[in-house]
């Protein structure tokens, strides 16, 4: 089947895509027939801006696709393809408006960075992020108001989002946490046996605090632009 016989035609365009819809395609199949061509893209559409190409833009679509593609696909912003210079230009204004409000080069330091290991009975409290460029001991305490980042063995305990920050992680190289904790919720860790895995918590959609293997879970990979935490 060739472009002319699609009712929906997905293409790349500058920092999102290019929904070409068939202006004869009833109301009734559209929404199927959008979420067939776009959920091999899921991942890329997170944050993404959608460009509709379609005679029935000014009648109302924009109102109906949006809400639709923002709660499937989480997309930023939706609008109508008129050409390719205007798409470059569009293109350019968000780059900005990105580059203002995730910037990290006017951002103070908010880190706390620890070389070496911490041992039983030690305690570090602190509000900011932590970074610990070695083990955390059985019976050591590591409590951060926003990340916790253990370059080396996880083994005490950890509590992260002290402020009551939901979206903070626990990240160890090797994880293995006597007890463990993000905002309110705990969780209760114990010794692993097997092959050391670089593992990450946090809280999912349901406030359910979950472990996951890193690499798989790539919780940062939606994106659409780096942020400073």
């Amino acid at each position: 089947m060739d472009m002319q016989e699609k009712s929906v035609v997905v293409k790349g365009v500058g920092d999102g895509f290019r929904i070409i819809i068939d202006k004869n395609t009833p109301e009734s199949v559209l929404m199927k027939e959008i979420n067939k061509v776009l959920t091999p893209l899921e991942y890329l559409l997170t944050g993404a801006h959608i460009y509709i190409d379609s005679e029935n833009f000014d009648n109302g679509l924009d109102q109906k696709l949006f809400p639709f593609l923002k709660e499937k696909f989480q997309i930023e912003s939706i609008s109508q393809f008129k050409d390719q210079e205007n798409v470059k230009t569009d293109h350019k204004k968000r780059l900005r408006e990105r580059e203002s409000m995730h910037s990290w080069e006017n951002s103070k330091s908010d880190v706390l960075i620890i070389a070496g290991r911490v041992r039983s009975g030690q305690r570090i409290d602190t509000n900011k992020h932590i970074v610990i460029y070695g083990d955390v001991n059985p019976g050591a305490e590591v409590i951060a108001g926003g990340d916790i980042i253990v370059l080396g063995t996880l083994s005490g305990t950890a509590a992260a989002g002290q402020k009551q920050d939901d979206n903070s992680i626990i990240f160890s190289l090797d994880f293995k946490p006597t007890q463990i904790q993000i905002n309110d919720i705990v969780g209760m860790g114990g010794a692993k046996k097997g092959k050391k895995l670089p593992e990450i918590a946090f809280l999912n959609e349901s406030k359910d605090l979950v472990i996951k293997t890193y690499i798989e879970e790539n919780p940062f990979s939606r994106l659409p632009w780096p942020e400073v935490r």
